[in-house]
């Protein structure tokens, strides 16, 4: 008679957590069948794969009444890419094999390969006193590694991969990596070459006062590879530039004072030191930012007198309003920053308010130190307000009103030619279609002086001979027709002349136009007066 497993259990012998090449042993018990079975054994891989395990197994037996329980044992060493572990229980009867099996997951912890840690630097260069930032790297480990970077006193933890931000010193080069796991624990340290720039020096000295000798020197750079660049600015112009790190200059002058800078490179770093040069210096008046010299001003106004100036060594100030000296709180001093001078210069400067006629005169300023002395007079005069006369005023109202009459009197004496001249036409004249041009030249009644000309256009197409002998081709200065007695009377008698002091004035007249060869009717001069 047959009796199938009561059960199939597979285990690990030791509750030690698999760890890759750890050697461990697993049971397979079959209990309570009959007959005896045979074990065997398969491991299935990561890929899927599965290859039976022949070694290192044992099997016992034992016996209960009629129904055996079988043991086997299987020692292994464990393997990262192992992935189940399975027991098989056979035996074969009339029908063919019967089988019976049980699968253990093999769950094997194992740490990331010791040359895959990796410890680099962003940027590839690491540079002192250069915000830097270090990266480690350490993957593939089952469960992920601890991973630890370190620079002097600075570390920063965390899985697989890790950052660190760092600000380098010349003094520690060596960054380093600690991983950590379970199976294993793996190091690794990483020397950089750090970059860092030179200590810059720069001496001036005048010993001799024949030879200026400018000397600039640097060290302890890494890499010591130096290129120089000797700068002379005057404020923030730069002057000169030599490429040398020693300059020497014979019968220096005030043209070599400035401020020298020496610059010194040196691959990712620059570095520049300056130093300064003065020269005994009498006082410089500045050719910019001051005011006029000579000023006219109106009673109650105010004015600025300013000057800006540059010397070596400092200069006193002095104002004096004619010959009387000005107090020093009633002017101002102060400094003044310009390329125009080597160095930073003064400016002074002493203002007067509501001007009297007690003001006005010269001001005088003095700028004096060591080495000599400065002076400039400033001028201040009474402003000559020009006023038009009053006979000038008169005269061109005068002007326009002569004007005014003489166009009025033109206008008169062409309106009654040309009622003359309706009496003598037949049906279909128009006494508009005669063309004659009066031109008036008169005074421009304002005060400018300008000349300015003044036309009135009749027209009118003569249709008869008369009126066509009426034209003249030549102009002919004013002449009216005779004022009747009411006329006269009508019209302003004083005054008839008046005397004009005008540059440009010329005469008035009429401009009559005619045609080639027409002649001139007596008629047409009886009408006419001269005036």
């Amino acid at each position: 008679m047959q009796f199938l497993p009561k059960s199939v259990t597979i285990k690990a012998i030791s509750d030690t957590v698999p760890v890759e090449n750890q050697i461990k042993s697993y049971e397979c018990l079959i209990k309570d069948a009959k007959p005896e079975f045979s074990v065997f054994w398969l491991i299935t891989r990561k890929n899927g794969t599965q290859e039976n395990a022949t070694k290192n197994i044992s099997n016992n037996s034992s016996k209960s009444g009629d129904l055996i329980t079988l043991s086997s044992k299987l020692t292994l060493t464990l393997h990262k890419r192992f992935k189940e572990l399975q027991c098989v229980a056979y035996f074969l009867d009339k029908t063919g094999i019967v089988t019976y099996s049980k699968k253990l997951d093999m769950l094997i912890e194992y740490s990331p390969e010791k040359d895959t840690m990796t410890l680099n630097v962003f940027g590839g260069k690491v540079c002192a006193d250069t915000p830097t930032k270090f990266q480690c790297s350490w993957k593939g480990g089952h469960p992920p590694a601890n991973v630890t970077l370190m620079y002097k006193n600075v570390s920063n933890t965390s899985k697989e991969e890790v950052e660190l931000n760092v600000i380098p010193s010349k003094f520690h080069q060596t960054v380093k990596c600690l991983g950590i796991h379970i199976a294993a624990n793996v190091s690794r340290e990483k020397n950089f070459t750090i970059y860092y720039p030179p200590q810059v020096n720069i001496h001036i000295s005048n010993e001799t006062n024949n030879t200026l000798q400018i000397n600039c020197t640097a060290f302890g750079g890494n890499p010591e590879i130096y290129e120089y660049k000797l700068e002379q600015k005057w404020g923030n112009a730069t002057k000169n530039t030599y490429n040398m790190n020693v300059l020497s200059i014979n019968n220096p002058s005030f043209s070599n004072t400035g401020t020298w800078e020496c610059h010194v490179s040196n691959e990712d770093f620059h570095v520049n030191k300056s130093s300064n040069y003065k020269f005994p210096m009498k006082p410089i008046f500045s050719s910019i930012s001051n005011n006029p010299k000579k000023r006219n001003v109106a009673i109650g106004e105010s004015v600025i007198f300013k000057q800006c100036f540059y010397s070596h060594p400092k200069s006193d100030v002095k104002w004096q309003k004619n010959e009387n000296l000005i107090d020093s709180n009633k002017y101002l001093t102060t400094d003044y920053l310009s390329s125009e001078f080597p160095f930073k210069g003064s400016c002074t400067s002493v203002k007067i308010e509501d001007i009297k006629d007690n003001d006005f005169g010269t001001y005088t300023l003095t700028v004096e130190n060591t080495i000599g002395k400065k002076v400039i007079i400033f001028a201040m005069r009474l402003k000559e307000i020009v006023e038009v006369p009053l006979r000038i005023i008169i005269g061109c109202t005068v002007g326009i009103v002569l004007l005014i009459i003489l166009g009025l009197l033109a206008y008169k004496c062409h309106k009654k030619r040309g009622v003359k001249h309706n009496k003598k036409d037949t049906v279909g004249t128009n006494p508009l279609e005669d063309a004659h041009m009066v031109s008036i030249y008169g005074i421009n009644a304002s005060l400018t002086g300008d000349v300015e000309d003044v036309y009135a256009t009749i027209s009118s197409e003569p249709s008869t001979v008369e009126d066509q002998d009426a034209e003249i081709s030549d102009p002919r200065y004013l002449c009216m027709r005779h004022l009747t007695v009411e006329e006269q009377y009508a019209e302003i008698s004083e005054p008839k002349y008046l005397e004009m002091k005008q540059q440009n004035v010329e005469g008035t007249y009429i401009n009559v136009s005619k045609k080639p060869g027409g002649k001139i009717s007596q008629n047409f001069w009886d009408d006419l007066i001269y005036v």
